[in-house]
């Protein structure tokens, strides 16, 4: 029955998607080997919702994530001073979410962008853990203000954005 429901009916995804529990959908999509679309509608989701409440991010999302884009939503906190990894600090700190920083800590003068990348792995997350991210981000940055710049005070000469040592510029 689900076969004849789903196959090929984005429409029909979709509608599901926003209508009932993300598990529900997940088990479909298992049986039809539709994992990618999941992902896409996962991305989407979340996309639209931090787009609604004016958190910057990369539109259109997906890529297996959706990034924000740390140097609008920070933009208080210069390049130098790396805006990327205080937010993903941020996450963390206030609501136990891992991301990753992709700007100038990682790449240091030669970065383009200052992003904070939320992976979504497949078959993972409920929707009510996707709420639960766009609700800690939310938080965040209505207290964007208060969050301060960091400065590097050890780091190793390779590949510093996995063991750089930071403090919080005062």
């Amino acid at each position: 029955m689900s076969v004849f429901l789903f196959n090929n009916n984005t429409a029909a995804l979709n509608e599901l998607w926003y209508e009932s529990h993300a598990s529900v959908l997940k088990m479909v999509c298992m049986e039809l080997d539709a994992t990618d679309k999941i992902e896409e509608l996962t991305e989407k989701y979340l996309g639209e919702k931090l787009n609604k409440i004016g958190i910057p991010i990369i539109n259109p999302p997906g890529g297996h994530a959706v990034y924000i884009d740390a140097k609008r939503f920070l933009d208080h906190i210069s390049i130098d001073n790396f805006p990327g990894q205080a937010l993903a600090c941020e996450l963390f700190l206030e609501g136990g979410i891992r991301s990753s920083e992709i700007g100038s800590l990682m790449f240091g003068d030669n970065s383009s962008h200052e992003l904070v990348r939320l992976a979504i792995p497949r078959r993972t997350y409920t929707q009510s853990h996707i709420d639960y991210v766009i609700q800690v981000i939310k938080e965040v940055y209505n207290k964007k203000e208060s969050i301060k710049g960091l400065k590097i005070i050890k780091q190793p000469k390779f590949l510093r954005h996995f063991s750089a040592k930071l403090t919080t510029i005062e």
